[in-house]
């Protein structure tokens, strides 16, 4: 990823006043002013000037207004007080599982269960940058592209606290990890922005949950994750994002998977005013893998997004992309796939496809599925569809007495269900599927 210095694009939006906010974080920074930490927020608030936040004539972004995160007199947001902590949904509480949870980007142990397992260490970013300063240097914002990102640019200026996994040589963790990050209270100007490091060192294994909650009020998210996939090690993360009509979410996961190394990503995308995902992996050593699946579902005035890259930066490593979009109503969806093949690249294999159903007139999806090969010995393939119900499918459910409403559903449920193959059978799956139904019904 480069690091160059970030050219102005006028394009943008203006981002100026997100300057004040930042000076006021500085004037609080508690012995950490001057620090290699230090030095990457003011990087971040420089690109971010530089850049300013994307508006539709952006190529990234034409189709995907930003709303309320657009808005310019938004800050980070203030603390949880004791009282408006959130009551742990259920299944959360039930499942067998670590969790951190996040109240406003800040840790709250009190809420949280974490591992007790040998090689295992998982605590607040902040507190790891106090403990162990010289190596989560190492690791984090090397991933993030200021230069080309401004969402990300205004996380690294700005996050408020995070999750910091690292997960020792050879060490399979026993449970999945649940982050929950949690927004209450935003009120006019809050802004939500978590920051997490995920570290699976050479030969370990790693699950992680990730799932953005709010109140019945406003949601206002800007989040980052990195994830370092080391030599053999593997990393599975899914992402589930079940929003209302006050939501305003984009998520940015960056992540380098390493010789011999796998990273799977799945997505959920089960409603929000405006919920994006930039998903970026860059391959760092031969015979590594990625699988990376999502689906979304678009109703009413729900504006769901994914843009994806791919790097294809060494020989020998596989690829693929599979994600599934329903639009109804005045729903939005958005598909940006892009797999690169540097020159040096050979032997590539990597496959792209993206599906989507189109169920009202009013409703509108977009796919731009792509590909850039500079190598000559490669597999490689994408493609795209956009298409309604098959129609002799509802006939022939209809025709043995299954009414037409749970005939569609039966047919949708079907048509989602690939994402999720291949997962665990556990809370966070029931979950996920329980939400499917109750939005398809």
């Amino acid at each position: 990823m480069s690091s160059q210095a970030p050219t102005a694009d006028p394009k943008r939006l203006e981002s100026a006043p997100y300057r004040a906010a930042f000076e006021r974080l500085e004037a609080g920074m508690n012995g950490l002013e001057g620090s290699f930490f230090h030095e990457r927020r003011q990087q971040g608030q420089q690109a971010l000037e530089q850049l300013g936040l994307p508006g539709r004539k952006t190529e990234d972004w034409k189709y995907t207004p930003t709303g309320e995160l657009g808005r310019l007199d938004l800050e980070p947001a203030n603390t949880v007080a004791e009282a408006q902590l959130p009551v742990l949904p259920a299944w959360v509480q039930g499942m067998d599982a670590y969790r951190m949870v996040f109240a406003n980007g800040r840790f709250v142990e009190a809420l949280s269960v974490l591992p007790q397992q040998s090689g295992v260490q998982a605590e607040a970013l902040s507190s790891a940058m106090e403990r162990d300063a010289d190596a989560v240097a190492t690791w984090f914002d090397s991933l993030t592209r200021l230069e080309a990102m401004p969402y990300a640019a205004l996380n690294s200026a700005l996050y408020q606290d995070g999750a910091c996994i690292r997960v020792d040589r050879g060490v399979a963790v026993d449970k999945p990890v649940v982050l929950l990050d949690y927004c209450a209270g935003l009120g006019e100007q809050g802004l939500v922005l978590p920051r997490h490091l995920l570290v699976a060192e050479a030969g370990s294994s790693l699950r992680v949950l990730h799932v953005p909650m709010q109140d019945e009020g406003i949601q206002r998210l800007n989040g980052v994750v990195e994830a370092f996939v080391e030599r053999d090690a593997r990393v599975e993360y899914e992402l589930l994002q079940d929003g209302h009509a006050d939501t305003h979410q984009v998520q940015t996961v960056e992540a380098r998977v390493c010789e011999g190394a796998r990273f799977d990503a799945r997505s959920y995308q089960l409603g929000g005013a405006l919920v994006r995902n930039d998903i970026n992996v860059r391959f760092a050593g031969e015979h590594a893998e990625a699988d990376l699946r999502g689906f979304y579902l678009a109703l009413d005035r729900d504006l769901l997004d994914h843009h994806l890259i791919l790097d294809h930066a060494v020989p020998n490593c596989y690829s693929n992309q599979l994600y599934k979009g329903v639009a109804d109503g005045h729903g939005t969806t958005v598909f940006n796939g892009k797999i690169f093949v540097r020159k040096d690249a050979q032997k590539t294999n990597a496959y792209q496809s993206n599906k989507n159903l189109l169920l009202s007139p009013k409703a509108t999806v977009n796919t731009k599925p792509q590909l850039e090969i500079f190598a000559d010995d490669v597999r490689c393939s994408h493609g795209a569809t956009s298409g309604q119900l098959n129609p002799e499918a509802l006939f022939y459910l209809q025709a043995r007495g299954i009414p037409a409403a749970e005939a569609r559903t039966m047919l949708l449920r079907a048509f989602a269900a690939e994402a999720l193959e291949g997962r665990p059978e556990d809370a966070f799956r029931e979950r996920v599927l329980t939400r499917l139904n109750e939005r398809l019904s």
